[in-house]
């Protein structure tokens, strides 16, 4: 399966975490594509970076949590893809204590109103270890 992962991350706790699944998923025989949605420098009102959603079988997307809801480049972001339609899409969030169903339900809406099927969902905790167990999920997209 052609499966991209396309992350925003400011502090690399999520960029970290979408890295060990990209590893998990290349040694499960799929091809997989990271790639980062930035901003203008420290301007979050501007994403400088939007990789594209075309070409792949499915998608995932990583967010950070930001005050219970998912982070605001990640919704600029998601406002600028055109479709997901025909695309497996797999949601994955980081937070620091407590949040992500929220930001998870934030990002399956708009993800399903641009034709994506939401096929998983993830909640990590950067304050914990429960990457492995995320991973395994995440295997079976």
């Amino acid at each position: 399966m052609k499966i991209g992962i396309i992350v925003y991350s400011k502090t690399g706790k999520t960029l970290s975490a979408a890295k060990k699944l990209k590893e998990a998923l290349l040694s499960s025989g799929n091809y997989v594509l990271l790639e980062q949605v930035t901003t203008a420098g420290d301007d979050l009102s501007k994403v400088a970076a939007a990789p594209g959603t075309e070409g792949y079988d499915a998608v995932i997307l990583a967010s950070p949590v930001w005050g219970l809801s998912v982070a605001s480049v990640m919704k600029l972001y998601l406002d600028k893809i055109p479709s997901l339609k025909g695309q497996k899409v797999g949601l994955l969030v980081t937070r620091s204590f407590w949040g992500g169903k929220g930001a998870i339900k934030q990002m399956a809406k708009v993800c399903q109103a641009k034709g994506g099927t939401v096929t998983k969902t993830g909640i990590l905790s950067t304050s914990g270890d429960n990457v492995k167990k995320l991973v395994e999920d995440f295997k079976s997209l």
